[in-house]
């Protein structure tokens, strides 16, 4: 227990302790060799002068013992007693016939003393017996025996002892005056270390340094002291920094989770999450809510064409306007490419929905000023209600994503409420896409062509190439209801190389058996000139099937042409280099600009049948397609008019100077078969009177 709580004492207590034992230690055993020392010293210099004594009383009683007078012999040894040290003497005779004796009064009794073998001196603690012979005339006459105790010597070595202990305890003490300044050079330091711990493990503040200016141990340890305070500082302040960038590299990953690093609105997390939940209390408390979603129109035209950056830009300024067409509450969330969505809670009525839909249309509607860019967009909405429409989350998000593409299905830049005939024809679109990724290897797909007409000569000088899907279930489909699936899922790439290879190997067989400049032109999609290596492909086939370049022609619509401006005009630079003639199709339906006339190298006009559709009875009509013909013939470029259905517009067309036409005056869309029909009878069997009688043809659709 003492050694414990001294293990738990302060070093202060333990340097004392530890002085003390030593000095008291020190001190004794310095005191047990003095002690020895003066004990046995007093003992010889004690039995030195008892045998001075002895020699001298045996000579002083030899007399006695010649006269045999005992008497004297007493009054001899009674001389003893002014040596207090000899308690008993005694004289005997040879015979061992003790003759006289001496004892000192107050010893108390005591055995007989006896004669001793021999002469000297014998020892014990309580005192020393002394033998001395007496001699007579040089013979032995007796023997004096003397007992003397050692009072003096333990009385002395008490003094001694005593002395020696006071001199002890004035050294300890002084020794205690003198340790004391160099217990503080010890403790103090270290008090002041362990002062400077409890405040740095307290307050944590491992700025604190303790001063020290020795170069001992204690030095030492201060030192190191203080250069571990200043790596556990520096180590701090690092960690602090490291937690501090890790805290905002989370918060900045939180951010990116939820926020979309362009529009700055909340992404697809945030909006799934909170959309979950609005919706539980919605269904909870019996309110009403709508969902919104809202795809930019034509976004991609503008990202393509004028680059990222713009198309960044573009989101941006969508994002705030939407902002401003919503109410304060309403959640409005970027989750994906141009796609929006809005949570809309605790509405009064469907009306108040439509205003708030109706606002973002307008909005979005509005030209964009960006970079020195006037870019017109729209946005397609899809609405859905809940608990009208839909009552779990994935209900609700398919009810307005299936109303979105409706909206688009309508014509673009609208809103559409979900309704259930939408997702039939969701399901119907679904399973053509599905179907659509089989047709190449079901062989599901057909070639139909319809011819074009010279008008002045009364003869087909070439074919357009349209493609049909006869599906086994849904039967023969046209290519509005597939070419636009085909577009968005990149499907239009490996079916427009099969449209492209089949109709060049059949318009490369009837050149050869029946007119070897009869043309054949094949529509091009947009998504198929993004394609890097489109004019190494078309080259390629062309090659491979044998038909002659110039005889080959593509037609793209003007969409396709404002894509890519820069790259495709180097696509189609390179095609015309290699003979391919490059014509609009549709022309006046969409970007017509004569700045993209003059750029790029486009040999046909192809007026659009909406135009030749009401003349001569439509005065703008007439107008607009007297202005098409009259810009080809400034650029010297061919004119082909579709649709044409009617006498009266061939006379119109052929009056202005479009001789070369198509359409169901002619002839319908037709399989290849059909087609060579055409040209295997000879002319005679489709012209009269100059102009081509109307074949059956296959279908309705004039594409």
């Amino acid at each position: 227990m003492p050694y414990q709580r001294l293990q738990h004492a302060p070093i202060k207590t333990k340097l004392a302790m530890i002085n003390f034992v030593a000095t008291i230690a020190a001190l004794a055993m310095m005191l047990m060799v003095m002690m020895t020392y003066e004990f046995f010293s007093f003992r010889q210099n004690q039995a030195a002068e008892l045998s001075v004594q002895t020699r001298i009383i045996g000579d002083n009683s030899a007399a006695a013992l010649a006269f045999n007078d005992p008497r004297v012999a007493n009054e001899v040894l009674a001389a003893l007693h002014a040596s207090p040290s000899v308690d008993r003497a005694a004289i005997f005779l040879p015979d061992g016939m003790q003759f006289a004796e001496y004892s000192r009064p107050g010893i108390g009794h005591r055995e007989t003393l006896r004669r001793l073998i021999g002469q000297g001196a014998q020892f014990d603690w309580s005192g020393l017996t002394l033998s001395q012979d007496i001699l007579l005339n040089g013979r032995h006459a007796g023997q004096l025996v003397l007992e003397a105790n050692f009072n003096q010597l333990y009385a002395h070595l008490a003094l001694y002892g005593a002395i020696t202990l006071l001199a002890g305890i004035m050294a300890l003490a002084f020794a205690g005056l003198l340790l004391r300044p160099l217990y503080r050079t010890i403790t103090q330091p270290i008090l002041l270390m362990s002062a400077l711990m409890q405040r740095v493990s307290s307050n944590s503040d491992y700025s604190v340094r303790m001063a020290h200016s020795s170069r001992d141990e204690l030095g030492m340890l201060a030192s190191g002291f203080n250069n571990m305070l200043e790596q556990v500082q520096q180590h701090k302040a690092a960690l602090e920094a490291e937690l501090a960038q890790r805290l905002q590299a989370e918060n900045r990953l939180d951010h990116l989770a939820h926020y979309d690093g362009i529009t700055l609105l909340p992404n697809r997390n945030f909006f799934t999450a909170h959309l979950a939940a609005i919706l539980d209390d919605t269904l909870k408390s019996d309110k009403f809510m709508a969902l919104m979603f809202i795809d930019l129109d034509n976004f991609k035209t503008v990202n393509d064409t004028l680059g990222h950056r713009v198309g960044d830009l573009l989101l941006r300024a969508a994002a705030q306007r939407l902002m401003q067409a919503m109410r304060e509450k309403d959640i409005i969330c970027r989750i994906g490419g141009d796609e929006f969505a809005v949570i809309l809670e605790n509405l009064a009525d469907v009306q108040q929905v439509e205003a708030i839909a109706s606002e973002a249309v307008w909005a979005l509607s509005k030209v964009f000023h960006l970079e020195e860019n006037e870019i017109y967009i729209g946005a397609s909405i899809g609405i859905s209600l809940c608990p009208d429409h839909a009552r779990d989350l994935s209900g609700l998000l398919r009810s307005a994503d299936t109303a979105m593409y409706h909206a688009k299905a309508l014509g673009k830049n609208n809103y559409q409420h979900y309704n259930a005939e939408m997702e039939q024809c969701a399901r119907k679109r679904l399973a053509m896409e599905n179907s659509l990724r089989h047709v190449l290897e079901r062989n599901e797909l057909l070639v139909y062509y319809q011819p074009q007409v010279d008008v002045e000569t009364h003869r087909i000088v070439g074919f357009e190439a349209l493609l049909r899907w006869q599906h086994p279930e849904m039967g023969m489909i046209g290519p509005d209801e597939f070419i636009p699936i085909a577009e968005e899922t990149g499907l239009i790439v490996p079916i427009g190389e099969w449209v492209l290879r089949t109709a060049c190997r059949q318009a490369m067989a009837w050149q050869q058996a029946y007119a070897a400049d009869l043309t054949i032109g094949i529509n091009l999609a947009a998504r198929q000139l993004r394609e890097p290596d489109i004019v190494d492909r078309i080259l390629g086939i062309a090659a491979e099937s044998g038909i002659s370049p110039h005889l080959l022609d593509l037609e793209l619509t003007e969409s396709a042409i404002m894509e890519h401006s820069e790259s495709l005009m180097q696509k189609l630079g390179r095609l015309r280099q290699a003979g391919i003639r490059i014509s609009i199709d549709d022309f006046g339906t969409g970007y017509s600009s004569m700045n993209y006339l003059k750029r790029f190298p486009i040999n046909t006009l192809k007026i659009d049948r909406s135009f030749v559709r009401d003349i001569p009875h439509d005065s703008d009509d007439v107008a607009i397609t007297q202005a098409i013909i009259a810009m080809g013939d400034s650029l010297n470029m061919h004119l082909i008019a579709e649709g044409v259905e009617t006498m009266e517009q061939l006379e119109f067309l052929r009056s202005n100077g479009c001789s070369r036409m198509q359409g169901f005056l002619f002839s319908r869309p037709l399989p290849a078969g059909r087609a060579e029909d055409l040209l295997s009878h000879g002319q005679d069997q489709w012209i009269v009177s100059g102009y081509a009688i109307p074949m059956q043809g296959m279908e309705d659709s004039p594409k």
